[in-house]
């Protein structure tokens, strides 16, 4: 249980480091517990991701083009990479989000959805933010925010690193009713820009394999799913 005296951090998982077997074992609990918590707002079915190995978790932290980021709850702020793998390993997982990225023109853009039209490639970086979720003993602390806001600041600086002139899109897709985060990331700067079906959301948030053999119409390509942006 998280003390009412922890701080809240917001890290990257590294992909490079000798303890990923046990950076895997803690993702999958997290995740795990978050698609029996919060299954409606996370593309992902507790039955398939339950049986995967350990090496198909592994594969998610570390392969390319990925970015897994978790909040932790600790007594002190790791001041350092090295006592943020530390605090990655002894402190309890209380959140997390995923950034995919950064993304070419032609995978972004989905002009079924009446996003707007992208910037071309080498003006901006693109980046589909997806998977957030915050333990429930933990949710109104501002964790949320602070897991977006080091998401953001991640895709700003790959962008910067690019050069001064080059823009970030930020993308993430909500359910409809899930007022409660459309409410937070209005407040972070994030605006309506279309509607997506559940099968185009499973695909853009890198789970293409959790579809089903057969599409339910009904189910998968009903275009209901709020697409939300935000460029800076």
């Amino acid at each position: 249980m998280v003390m009412v005296s922890s701080i809240h951090t917001a890290i990257r998982i590294p992909k490079q480091t000798p303890q990923i077997q046990d950076l895997a074992e803690r993702f999958r609990a997290l995740k795990l517990s978050a698609l029996q918590t919060d299954s409606q707002n996370l593309s992902g079915e507790y039955e398939s991701e339950s049986v995967l190995p350990l090496s198909a978790w592994e594969h998610r932290l570390t392969r390319s083009g990925v970015e897994t980021i978790v909040a932790v709850a600790s007594s002190t702020p790791p001041s350092n990479i090295e006592d943020q793998l530390a605090s990655l390993l002894q402190s309890e997982w209380i959140g997390m989000i995923t950034m995919i990225g950064p993304t070419p023109f032609e995978e972004f853009f989905l002009p079924a959805t009446g996003q707007p039209m992208p910037g071309p490639d080498g003006t901006e970086t693109r980046w589909h933010m997806t998977a957030l979720y915050i333990s429930p003993g933990c949710r109104g602390k501002g964790i949320a925010k602070q897991l977006i806001s080091t998401a953001i600041a991640i895709g700003r600086a790959y962008s910067q690193a690019q050069g001064a002139h080059v823009k970030t899109r930020f993308r993430l897709f909500v359910a409809p009713n899930n007022v409660v985060a459309i409410k937070l990331y209005g407040g972070l700067g994030f605006q309506a820009a279309g509607k997506v079906t559940l099968e185009e959301a499973f695909i853009a948030n890198g789970n293409r394999e959790g579809l089903p053999e057969i599409i339910d119409p009904a189910r998968f390509r009903f275009r209901q799913g709020i697409s939300m942006e935000y460029l800076t």
